[in-house]
């Protein structure tokens, strides 16, 4: 069986670490909630690079009218690394009274690195927002979500549902990395994980017909249903992008692939 990691580099090494771990723990244990102590090959391939966008003066505007939030929601952990360095050049220190908030666990543990305490559900997604009691009765309140280029519009549909006042701050994008598919590993058995819907449309355009062999896990149904839509039979969904939700799912397909 291989595994195909399909993040950063760093990413992937962070979840290459997490399932090594995970594998090791089951040296001389005949439990089966876990990996086996067969190492399976993991494999790195970056789908997307994740690059800066260029300060607008529309984004200036935003970034010196923080003051005038009272949310600030960051979707992703590439909305904290490429929106604190844009925020920070107009706030050396954060207004008073603004209330900040992660998508999950591993957005506020990169806002903390910069000191910054967020709130976050126990779901990492949009719906696990919207799920939260803090934005339960949010009626007059503004929300500023930082993000990248494109992207869902569930959260703010929904909060906007609850008569908030939304706004997007976007600072970075995602660009497909070119690859050829001698790059792709050619087991017969091969789990890629997924975590958007332009790194599956790249997989499938530079991947061709080859990879619709593959098992995929991904971390919504939206995208189980794209995969799906788009040829892969054997998709599974997790309750969350988070490492723990993706390794959760990918140990029960390890256990039910022969």
């Amino acid at each position: 069986m291989k595994i195909l990691l399909t993040r950063s580099a760093e990413q992937n090494q962070q979840l290459c670490a997490v399932i090594g771990a995970a594998i090791s723990s089951t040296v001389g244990s005949t439990s089966s909630s876990t990996f086996s102590p067969t190492a399976a090959e993991i494999i790195s391939l970056p789908l997307l690079h994740t690059e800066a966008l260029v300060p607008t003066e529309a984004t200036k505007q935003c970034v010196l009218g923080l003051d005038k939030f009272d949310d600030i929601i960051f979707i992703s952990r590439n909305a904290v690394r490429f929106s604190l360095d844009v925020l920070e050049r107009y706030w050396p220190q954060w207004p008073i009274g603004l209330r900040w908030l992660a998508v999950g666990s591993g957005t506020a543990e990169a806002l903390a690195r910069a000191d910054v305490n967020a709130i976050y559900p126990p779901k990492a997604s949009s719906e696990g927002l919207l799920a939260m009691s803090e934005l339960s009765d949010i009626t007059g309140r503004k929300c500023l979500i930082m993000r990248g280029e494109g992207g869902r519009e569930t959260l703010k549909e929904g909060l906007e549902a609850r008569g908030a006042v939304v706004q997007y701050l976007e600072t970075y994008r995602r660009v497909p990395i070119p690859f050829a598919q001698k790059d792709l590993p050619d087991d017969e058995q091969v789990i890629a994980l997924l975590y958007s819907g332009e790194a599956i449309t790249h997989l499938v355009h530079d991947g061709g017909a080859q990879v619709l062999n593959y098992y995929l896990i991904v971390p919504s149904a939206r995208l189980q249903g794209m995969a799906n839509a788009l040829g892969f039979a054997k998709v599974e969904v997790a309750n969350s992008q988070e490492d723990h939700a993706m390794l959760q799912v990918l140990q029960q397909m390890q256990r039910q692939m022969p």
